[in-house]
């Protein structure tokens, strides 16, 4: 249990990136403005740009092009655009904060989360059900264990790939033999401490064991 409460005392996790909990605190209003989720996003450059550059990707499919916040709240919807600008502002403060020799697993990790996000996604419209986009932003979170491992000790990381590669071993049998828990108990444990909505938790949680 030390390595988990290391982690969660460390910078990057002991709380969540200012967007997001500005976000989660406009979420408890009942009667929230969505002007003041725009002025939220408009003020994060970075964070407008891979907004638009989610609502206007293919599993949008908007007629038209989404060309800024407004628009895309007015296009996506409010439910669906906080959930989607709570997931990007979590996944990149640490992708910008991870360690440059980590930078080729971060690489694969990001391209299975957001293909696990935009799989679940195409899967909800498909069977025509739909979660408030908890589904997408499920997927794109719900390794965040992992990713708190590599920002750990991207060297033990590296060990875990390794037997997962060489020794036909699980994910979590890897990270069990290496640092003594896995990215499951890690990604639960963040999660609650961030006090994010239960449905993320869950997904976090229990995404190794859907029934």
């Amino acid at each position: 249990m030390a390595i988990l409460e290391e982690l969660i005392e460390t910078q990057e996790f002991a709380t969540l990136p200012p967007v997001a909990t500005k976000i989660l605190k406009l979420l408890e209003n009942d009667n929230i403005d969505f002007r003041d989720i725009a002025r939220i996003v408009e003020a994060d450059a970075s964070l407008t740009l891979k907004l638009l550059k989610v609502a206007n990707s293919p599993i949008y499919a908007t007629r038209t092009e989404v060309s800024s916040v407004q628009q895309a709240i007015v296009t996506l919807g409010l439910n669906r655009l906080t959930n989607i600008v709570l997931g990007i502002s979590i996944f990149s403060r640490f992708l910008f904060s991870s360690q440059k020799q980590a930078a080729d697993i971060i690489q694969k990790f990001w391209w299975h989360s957001s293909c696990t996000g935009m799989v679940a996604k195409s899967l909800t419209i498909k069977l025509n059900r739909f979660f408030k986009e908890n589904e997408f932003i499920g997927g794109l979170l719900h390794d965040i264990g992992k990713l708190a491992m590599i920002q750990y000790n991207s060297q033990m990381y590296r060990r875990v790939i390794e037997l997962v590669e060489t020794k036909n071993k699980m994910d979590v049998e890897a990270e069990l033999e290496v640092f003594g828990l896995d990215h499951i108990e890690i990604g639960k444990k963040i999660a609650e401490h961030w006090k994010l909505p239960h449905e993320l938790v869950s997904i976090i949680s229990g995404h190794n064991n859907p029934f």
